[in-house]
């Protein structure tokens, strides 16, 4: 069990503060927390300064994310024979890309590997374009297949209240409420009222990678992967750790207007596409935003 602290400071009086941590905390008891045997209270520091800090402490748990065979469910046929979310084992994650990595890997392993890489990226057969100027919470999502045809990220400016609507078709699908105008804060996806941090959790996990809780394509509950890799990209990775999608810059014009990047995937399954599509925007907000980012 690890215990962590995040700290709060807003504007308001010290039961203000206290009351926001609180009501988070609570959110988040209906949300992803609620599982993962994670316990938070609210504590509100003083000291250092004139304002009061809310500090949220939390107890958690590591994840289990062993394990390294593709399942049938995500269109892949070849198993892995490597857990690409072992961090334990780096010259594992991309094998043969480098010569030191083909170096200390044995022969006969290496060509299994490179073999059931190849497999993975053959099945990538899906796709959606993000059209716009490369801002994770004002575009639009294009299918290339008919599966999802088009989903919008809209955000006003609102120097009071900073709001991002997610429609389908038109729709509104889900909200995105960000405190202070940038950091992360209330989902509401459907009937899922959760903590946007829900959907990009770090602990467990190694540092590039950050979960989401989302079904797989037979319906049980899993966790599912983002993990940033060079120049902008993601891999999206099934809970064994085998990548089911790769998002990747990819500038190009359309009908629609600027395409800034392509997302290829494995799957048909439309609850896992939209959870991983949302979960990718708050990424890839947090990462422009850089690491001070509060979340």
């Amino acid at each position: 069990m690890a215990l962590m602290t995040a700290c709060v400071i807003c504007t308001g009086s010290d039961q203000a503060r206290f009351k926001l941590v609180k009501d988070a905390i609570e959110l988040r008891k209906h949300g992803f927390a609620r599982g993962t045997g994670a316990e938070e209270t609210a504590v509100l520091a003083f000291g250092g300064g004139t304002a009061s800090a809310a500090h949220v402490t939390r107890k958690r748990r590591s994840y289990d994310v062993t394990g390294g065979s593709a399942s049938s469910l995500y269109g892949l046929k070849v198993p892995l024979t490597a857990n690409i979310l072992d961090h334990k084992n780096p010259q594992r994650e991309t094998p043969g890309t480098n010569a030191l990595q083909r170096e200390s890997v044995p022969k006969t392993e290496l060509n299994t590997l490179e073999m059931a890489q190849q497999e993975s990226r053959s099945a990538l057969n899906f796709q959606v374009y993000f059209v716009g100027n490369g801002d994770p919470r004002q575009c639009l999502v294009i299918s290339g297949d008919t599966q999802i045809t088009r989903l919008t990220f809209d955000t006003p400016v609102n120097p009071l209240r900073t709001i991002t609507t997610i429609y389908q078709e038109g729709s509104p699908l889900a909200f995105f409420e960000w405190f202070f105008g940038t950091a992360p804060g209330v989902a509401t996806i459907r009937d899922r009222r959760l903590h946007m941090a829900d959907l990009v959790v770090m602990n467990g996990y190694p540092q590039s990678c950050r979960a989401f809780q989302s079904t797989d394509p037979d319906g049980s509950p899993n966790m599912f992967v983002w993990r940033n890799v060079a120049s902008g990209g993601y891999d999206l990775l099934s809970p064994s750790g085998t990548i089911i999608g790769q998002y990747r810059a990819a500038a190009q014009t359309s009908p629609m207007g600027n395409v800034f990047a392509v997302l290829h995937y494995t799957f048909e399954h439309e609850p896992l596409f939209i959870d991983a599509i949302l979960a990718l925007a708050i990424n890839r907000w947090i990462d422009r935003m850089g690491p001070s980012m509060p979340y």
